[in-house]
């Protein structure tokens, strides 16, 4: 090998160095500018009004157990009254993080919540323990921090949380149904 070539091939290797170290220090500028855009978005929805009902709701429903004492003292009712506490969780999650696979998992998460309560006392119990509003709100936290885990996990759930929101839908309908077929059939037999 000739002192050309030797110099050649060292130019050859100072450059491609250079090329790599300029190609890294991007990726680092495109990871430091990803984390600021994270940390802009997180300030912006923590900042929110929805948010603010969002966490509070979380808070008085599963920490204060307001939710199954209102299923408690107001059977039927009480289930309502949680599918309107929802609408905030589903707001936040399909209008202001966009996302529809975090949206589905927190409608099928009420709509458990929603089944088990159908249940007279037995449910009041049990929704002490699932505490549904405390894990949607980790899920939109998840999402908001922007971690991996979570939005994993929800995004390959999303499909079988579809189809178990259908079919809680149907079991919803048919306890219903029962339950309406029932106060007839008692009130025919008391008064019929």
């Amino acid at each position: 090998m000739t002192q050309n070539d030797r110099e050649s091939m060292m130019q050859a290797i100072n450059e491609a160095g250079q090329k790599a170290e300029a190609k890294a220090a991007s990726r680092k500028e495109k990871e430091i500018a990803l984390q600021a855009k994270v940390a802009a978005r997180k300030a912006e929805l923590e900042s929110s009004g929805s948010f603010f009902l969002v966490y509070n709701l979380a808070k008085i429903n599963d920490t204060f157990f307001l939710d199954p004492i209102i299923g408690f003292f107001l059977p039927g009712i009480g289930d309502l009254i949680s599918a309107i506490f929802a609408i905030p969780f589903i707001y936040l999650s399909l209008f202001q993080i966009r996302s529809i696979p975090l949206t589905l998992a927190i409608i099928y998460n009420f709509m458990k919540d929603i089944l088990v309560g159908l249940f007279p006392i037995l449910g009041d119990l049990l929704d002490v323990f699932i505490r549904s509003y405390s894990k949607n709100l980790r899920l939109i936290r998840g999402y908001i921090d922007h971690d991996e885990a979570v939005i994993r996990e929800v995004n390959r759930k999303a499909f079988f949380t579809a189809l178990m929101i259908v079919i809680v839908c149907v079991l919803i309908y048919f306890l219903i149904s029962y339950a309406i077929a029932m106060v007839k059939w008692m009130w025919n037999l008391i008064f019929g």
